[in-house]
């Protein structure tokens, strides 16, 4: 609907000839797998589940007893498995959709050599705001200083993503 699954294609399409790529997107469609791609290529099941299991399931379970009444969350389960699949491929350039919003995301965790913002929509607007200015405020909020910051915006949403990103150094 916006763009973010088109533009991480292209980047693996083009980076893929200076190193090993791989990438997070959602939602999939028909194969959990559809979400994680090394190299071009849908991760392998096998590995997806391997990283799973040895990794995830303990690490969850000892989250768990740190924080009863919690457990990490759908996305950030996601991410994991693929921070693991890229370590596994030794992937140099790794590209991670961001969900819904952006400023809370729990991709706002780690390291970025660029930030993308494709558009403004009228989408989420129970989490993400009513008004345009809200939701510009939310995805632009992926925002990093001394980051470059890309967007596609357009009026009247890139005056509000202009100065979130100018706010954050990026």
């Amino acid at each position: 609907t916006n763009g973010k699954g088109s533009v991480v294609y292209y980047l693996e399409q083009g980076l893929q000839f200076s190193g090993n790529t791989g990438s997070w997107t959602g939602p999939h469609v028909f194969d959990y797998a559809e979400r994680f791609h090394i190299n071009t290529r849908m991760a392998d099941h096998k590995d997806i589940v391997k990283i799973y299991r040895q990794v995830l399931v303990p690490y969850q379970e000892k989250f768990i007893r740190r924080f009863p009444g919690e457990s990490l969350s759908f996305a950030e389960m996601g991410i994991l498995l693929s921070l693991h699949l890229f370590e596994q491929y030794n992937v140099k350039w790794g590209m991670m959709e961001v969900g819904a919003g952006g400023r809370y995301t729990p991709l706002m965790a780690l390291d970025m050599k660029a930030c993308i913002l494709t558009n403004i929509g009228n989408d989420h607007p129970k989490t993400l705001g009513t008004e345009t200015w809200q939701r510009a405020l939310e995805k632009a909020g992926i925002a990093r200083p001394g980051v470059p910051f890309f967007t596609s915006a357009r009026e009247p949403a890139l005056a509000y993503v202009r100065k979130t990103a100018e706010a954050e150094g990026a």
